[in-house]
């Protein structure tokens, strides 16, 4: 379960050029920190990062291998956003990574 001021989750699922894990990082996060989900390539060694973020009852169990499974999924809309915010990027989420140094096998 997250908080009510987190109640998405968030899935980063970072795989090498063979299409082989290195790394899943799972965490709470808000609902604009899921407006961008999809996957890209990163610079170094032809690694790609693909996230996905969903509401609801067991719905991250899977981490998201490809652009069908780096999705956006809730179980209900999207009310009262807040349309001032920073949306967070799928670059975003790479320099997070980099800096939690959570993709060191693909540098």
């Amino acid at each position: 379960m997250c908080p009510p001021d987190t109640r998405y989750y968030f899935a980063a699922h970072m795989m090498d050029h063979h299409g082989d894990s290195v790394s899943v990082t799972k965490r709470c996060v808000t609902a604009e920190d899921c407006l961008l989900t999809g996957c890209a390539d990163t610079k170094k060694k032809n690694c790609q990062v693909c996230s996905s973020c969903c509401k609801g009852n067991i719905c991250n169990s899977l981490v998201p291998q490809n652009k069908s499974a780096a999705v956006f999924s809730s179980a209900t809309p999207l009310v009262n956003s807040d349309r001032g915010r920073h949306a967070v990027t799928l670059i975003d989420i790479v320099i997070i990574l980099i800096s939690t140094r959570l993709i060191i096998g693909c540098m």
